[in-house]
């Protein structure tokens, strides 16, 4: 993985658009997030005026992780850095223009009263 450069241009293009260093510069904050056995679960798509991020239910440990729980607090610890990467450009929300939007995975992962109390239990 790349380094992070220590230093970036903090304004952004004309439009308020990000440059592609400070894209590249988010991406690689983000990518630095913990995750499960460092499976990195995630997937990011940059697209016009934004950037999605994507579970990646194909990076998901299935023997330990059956229900997606680690792979979503992963994904979690992504948007954060993110969001940090963002902050640090100087181009957090603050009041002004249109907030972030934040899409929950549409498919919850379900939990399982027997499996949950056999788990305490044990």
């Amino acid at each position: 993985m790349p380094d992070i450069p220590l230093s970036i241009s903090k304004s952004p293009a004309a439009g308020g658009v990000l440059t592609s260093d400070q894209v590249a510069f988010v991406l690689a904050t983000a990518g630095r997030a913990p995750s499960l056995h460092n499976t990195q679960p995630w997937r990011f798509r940059v697209r016009g005026n934004g950037l999605d991020l994507y579970a990646d239910p194909d990076r998901r440990l299935r023997a330990i992780d059956p229900d997606g729980r680690e792979m979503l607090i992963s994904c979690g610890a992504a948007l954060f850095g993110l969001r940090l990467g963002i902050r640090h450009l100087g181009l957090a929300h603050a009041g002004g223009g249109a907030a972030p939007a934040y899409a929950p995975w549409p498919v919850q992962p379900r939990s399982d009263p027997a499996r949950a109390a056999s788990a305490v239990a044990a």
